[in-house]
């Protein structure tokens, strides 16, 4: 019994990572970045994300009214096939085939010869699937000015990854949090997160031209209007954006962390999670950042989607020996040290530029 509860685990942790949330956040920036005005992806990223975190915002919530755990599981499988109704039925999918890759097709009828025969032509597809695993990485090393974005992606998400077990590590050990306490951090820090990104993207545009005595007009300032003009806007100013954007989620994160060891009772631990909340719009930001010093935006969404993968993979590594070697509360200044570096790496991105066309 024992061995078989391990193998249902062990599957249900495959499928959990086909489905992880970082392939969902790479398959929609790769529809967002084919859209005709490309100054919109920072906003559609960020609207997403915002989207994202106010539905995790109730999931926890939701599933500590049910006393059965298996009613949580049918819940989240009915909401599934809500989701996948609604793709069906109102998400138009174009009708433009993508065009073949001439090179492999030229490749494949050499190949396909009578005097090579089937078997190599196998292989040599094979070998070539292969070998453009790694092309991300090799657009990310050619596109200098996403370069340290990329690596700062991946800090990040090392931190974050782990972020919230170690924090109910933590409480559970030193405030005896149960796990509906720790559920309703879990929602306290996706429904703050969700606010911010919001207020960055629909209220602060807004207030802005109020400020400016504009009150009840479309505005031609980013991002408050979808349907602006392109020429009016420039990369530069969006990249800026998402700059400060990024910069102020990291360092707020990188001072709050250390506070949480410092906590004596349990209710000190909500504030924090608070104010951690706001770090979570980071990676949008960094990605946005990222993207819009490409010249091939394409290929640099691949290729911060695969940083972000490789933080999320190395930061159980990282910070969970780190926190079984020097202690459950410790770990929190290791994910500040991550994020201090983060923010380092952001910074000296300005002092790279970007490859000329």
């Amino acid at each position: 019994m024992f061995y078989k509860s391990i193998g249902v685990a062990f599957v249900g942790r495959i499928f959990e990572g086909l489905a992880t949330d970082n392939l969902l956040h790479y398959n929609l920036s790769a529809i967002y970045i084919s859209t005709t005005d490309k100054n919109q992806f920072p906003r559609l990223m960020g609207t997403s994300l915002a989207l994202y975190m106010v539905g995790m915002s109730f999931s926890p919530t939701i599933a500590g009214l049910f006393s059965n755990f298996l009613t949580s599981f049918i819940m989240a499988l009915c909401i599934f096939a809500a989701s996948i109704l609604y793709l069906a039925l109102f998400v138009p999918v174009s009708s433009k085939t993508q065009p073949t890759d001439s090179l492999e097709t030229e490749n494949l009828n050499d190949t396909g010869s009578d005097n090579l025969g089937k078997g190599k032509t196998s292989l040599w597809l094979w070998r070539r699937r292969l070998l453009s695993i790694h092309r991300p990485l090799v657009d990310l090393y050619l596109e200098r000015g996403a370069i340290l974005p990329g690596v700062a992606l991946l800090l990040y998400n090392t931190t974050q990854a782990y972020l919230f077990p170690a924090l109910m590590v933590f409480t559970s050990l030193n405030f005896s949090f149960t796990g509906r306490q720790n559920g309703y951090l879990i929602s306290i820090a996706a429904a703050t997160s969700a606010i911010y990104l919001l207020g960055i993207f629909y209220v602060l545009p807004r207030l802005k031209n109020w400020l400016r005595g504009r009150a009840g007009s479309d505005s031609n300032d980013w991002p408050n209007n979808i349907n602006v003009d392109a020429s009016e806007i420039t990369t530069p100013k969006l990249s800026n954006h998402d700059f400060v954007c990024a910069i102020i989620s990291m360092g707020i994160q990188l001072f709050v962390l250390p506070c949480i060891y410092f906590t004596t009772d349990g209710w000190q631990v909500f504030p924090l999670v608070a104010l951690l909340a706001l770090g979570l719009a980071a990676p949008s930001f960094l990605k946005s950042y990222g993207v819009l010093q490409a010249l091939d935006r394409s290929a640099a969404v691949a290729s911060l989607a695969m940083m972000e993968s490789i933080g999320g993979l190395l930061s159980a590594v990282v910070l969970g020996s780190w926190q079984a070697w020097r202690g459950e509360g410790s770990v929190f200044f290791a994910a500040s040290a991550l994020v201090a570096i983060a923010l380092l790496a952001v910074l000296g991105s300005k002092l790279v530029k970007p490859r000329s066309i």
